[in-house]
């Protein structure tokens, strides 16, 4: 008996379902769909108004992702230390407000290494940083991007070389050497092939690890 009725509430509630179904199609094809011809203009009115048709170049997306690779060249505040080139990658949700004014976030694999003299030979750090990126976009006219904005540095790992006597030691950094740290990023970019846009930017990030540290994180 229990099966039977809970048998039976289940096809009332799909037909119920149904029905509703049916009547909200009906109000839309008869209430809201001419409303929406009413308000919309198709290619040839706007021809007909402006004497030209829609403009792709004007028209933009309210969310965009926007995944690349990165030229870095980050150096530490250490006094004899020379940066080294480093290729990162990332991937970036912007939200545009208007054509103007745009926001946007992700994630950027951020490898970054510099050498600085270690008594009788140099010694070279190699440290990987994840970056949470906080930026506001302008955008003056089409092609060109300023941003402006904050960085949240997730220190990952980091490795010490140096060559001595012909052979190269490598050393892997405890976890407490290197912390997380903040910063601001400051870009300009450019936008060329639809698709495709390329961009400066300068990185500034503060420091924690103790200033009588060999080691150091201050970029």
């Amino acid at each position: 008996m229990t099966i039977f009725f809970k048998s039976m509430g289940y096809n009332i509630l799909k037909s119920v379902m149904k029905e509703m179904l049916v009547y909200i199609t009906i109000l839309f094809m008869f209430f809201l769909f001419p409303l929406i011809k009413i308000f919309a203009q198709d290619g040839d009115l706007l021809i007909k108004q402006y004497n030209k048709g829609p403009s792709l170049e004007n028209s933009y997306s309210r969310w965009t992702i926007n995944p690349g690779i990165q030229f870095n060249r980050i150096n530490a505040d250490l006094q004899f230390s020379s940066p080294k080139i480093t290729f990162g990658a990332s991937i970036e949700l912007e939200y545009n407000f208007s054509n103007s004014v745009g926001f946007s976030s992700g994630l950027i694999y951020s490898p970054i290494s510099y050498s600085y003299p270690v008594k009788d030979t140099l010694g070279q750090d190699r440290l990987i940083y994840l970056t949470i990126p906080i930026i506001i976009r302008l955008k003056p006219t089409k092609r060109v991007n300023i941003g402006i904005g904050g960085l949240c540095n997730l220190y990952h790992k980091g490795v010490f070389s140096r060559v001595f006597d012909d052979v190269k030691y490598k050393e892997l950094y405890e976890k407490d050497i290197f912390k997380n740290t903040i910063g601001l990023i400051t870009q300009i970019s450019y936008h060329f092939f639809k698709k495709c846009n390329v961009f400066v930017n300068y990185r500034w990030a503060n420091g924690s690890s103790p200033p009588t540290q060999p080691e150091t994180n201050r970029k």
